[in-house]
C-alpha cells in the first residue's frame, strides 16, 4: 500500500470515528432536550429505585426480600453512593439521566458490531438509525433497565464475534451480567454456548475451553441465584425462566 493510500485510509477511518462521535453528541443533546425532570418514574422504574436505595442504605443486598433483575439497581446503588441528595426526586432524576446516557453510548458498540457485517461507511447509517429511533429515545426517559440491557447485549455479541480468546471469555462474563439485568439474557448465553462448539471445532483440548467459558458465566450468576433462593425460594433467575 502506497503512502497516499495509507493517508487516505487513515483519514477515512478518523473521519468516520469523528462522525460517530458527532452522532452520539447530537443524539445525547436531543435526548436531554426532550427529557422533562418534573415527570416522576413509575411502575418497574420505581421498584428499581426502591431496591437501589435499600442497597445504598444497607451497604449490601437486603436480607428480607430480593428481585429477579438486580443488575440495574446495583448499578444505581453504586451511583447513589457517589451522589448524595436530600430529596427522592433527585435520585429519580439521576436514574433517568443515567438511563439516557447509557442509551446514547450504545451506538458505539453497535457501530463496531455493524462493521462485522457491512462496510464502515454503512455502519454509520445503522448507528444513526439507532441513535434517533423514537421508541428507544422515549424508552430511555423512563429509567428502566432496558437501555443497560441493550448496551450489554450489543457489547456481548460484538465481543463473542471477535476472533480473540480474551474477547470470547469476556463476552461470557458480560452474558452473566446481562442475565442479572434481565433474565432473558440467559437465552443469549444458551445461543453462545451452542455456537461455541463450532468456534472450537478445529482446536485441540476444546472441551476445557468450553467448560472455562461456562464457569465464567456461572461465577457471575451463581452467587445471586443462591442469595435469591435463600431469601425467597423459587425467585431466582432460573426459576423465573422456567416459569
Amino acid at each position: 500500500m502506497s503512502l497516499t493510500q495509507r493517508s487516505q485510509t487513515f483519514f477515512l477511518k478518523n473521519k468516520l470515528l469523528l462522525l460517530i462521535f458527532a452522532v452520539w453528541a447530537i443524539s445525547l443533546s436531543f435526548r436531554m432536550n426532550v427529557y422533562d425532570p418534573t415527570v416522576p418514574i413509575l411502575l418497574d422504574s420505581l421498584n428499581f429505585l426502591s431496591y437501589a436505595i435499600d442497597i445504598h442504605v444497607l451497604g449490601g443486598l437486603p436480607e428480607n426480600y430480593t428481585v429477579t433483575k438486580p443488575g440495574w439497581s446495583i448499578l444505581l446503588a453504586g451511583l447513589f453512593s457517589i451522589f448524595h441528595f436530600s430529596e427522592t426526586s433527585s435520585y429519580m432524576q439521576l436514574q433517568q439521566i443515567t438511563s439516557i446516557f447509557i442509551s446514547s453510548i450504545t451506538i458505539f458498540p453497535l457501530y463496531f458490531l455493524c462493521n462485522v457485517f457491512v462496510e464502515k461507511k454503512y455502519s454509520i447509517v445503522g448507528a444513526t438509525m439507532f441513535a434517533f429511533a423514537p421508541r428507544l429515545i422515549e424508552n430511555s426517559m423512563y429509567g428502566t433497565a432496558e437501555p443497560l440491557f441493550i448496551l450489554f447485549l450489543t457489547t456481548t455479541i460484538l465481543l463473542f464475534l471477535k476472533n480473540s480468546k480474551k474477547c470470547l471469555y469476556i463476552s461470557f462474563l458480560l452474558a452473566g451480567i446481562l442475565t442479572l439485568i434481565r433474565p432473558e439474557g440467559f437465552f443469549l448465553f444458551l445461543a453462545m454456548s451452542f455456537l461455541l462448539i463450532f468456534k472450537f471445532k478445529n482446536e485441540k483440548f476444546k472441551f476445557p475451553k468450553y467448560v472455562f467459558a461456562i464457569i465464567i458465566f456461572m461465577t457471575i450468576l451463581l452467587p445471586f441465584m443462591i442469595y435469591a433462593e435463600h431469601v425467597n425460594p423459587e425467585t431466582s433467575i432460573f426459576s423465573r425462566i422456567i416459569v
